[in-house]
């Protein structure tokens, strides 16, 4: 009798145990709210973008970005967040995700993680019945809160926007 209730205590203890270690490593520990506005401080630097629409993946840079777009400006080179603002613009947080400035008529909230050192904005946009989901990665250019901010050209970036492919 002693030894079954000693496997059911050492069974209920490792359970424990196991579930308290894989809680630790679920994908949750991404900063959410003011843990994400103090960990977005500083200015970041775009690197790449990876689009998939159709089924098909694509990863671009700027110049494959602007040229496929036939946009002047289709995404911020540099995101430069100071306080409450990036780029000089107001941005709203709820939770893990952002809205930017310019995408505030679309509604186009994006959920926001970090991937080592690099921030990765996604974005899942349904437009004209067609879905796009994308993912726009940033490497770290600083990592201050006292900084001044880019004057980026936010006020080129379209309403709206479509991908062409060829």
């Amino acid at each position: 009798m002693k030894k079954s209730i000693f496997k059911i205590m050492a069974l209920l203890f490792v359970a424990l145990f196991s579930s308290a270690v894989l809680s630790s490593c679920s994908d949750d520990d991404e900063p959410s709210g003011d843990a994400l506005k103090e960990r977005l401080q500083g200015t970041w630097n775009f690197s790449k973008m990876k689009i998939k629409v159709a089924d098909q993946t694509f990863v671009v840079g700027i110049d494959e970005l602007k040229q496929a777009s036939d946009a002047d400006y289709i995404v911020d080179e540099v995101l430069s967040f100071n306080g409450d603002k990036v780029n000089g613009q107001y941005y709203e947080i709820k939770g893990n995700k952002i809205l930017l400035p310019y995408y505030d008529g679309q509604d186009w909230w994006g959920e926001v993680s970090f991937s080592g050192s690099q921030l990765v904005l996604y974005y899942d946009i349904t437009a004209e019945g067609i879905r796009v989901q994308e993912w726009a990665y940033y490497e770290p250019a600083t990592r201050s809160a006292s900084f001044i901010p880019a004057q980026g050209n936010a006020a080129l970036i379209p309403n709206s926007f479509s991908f062409v492919l060829k």
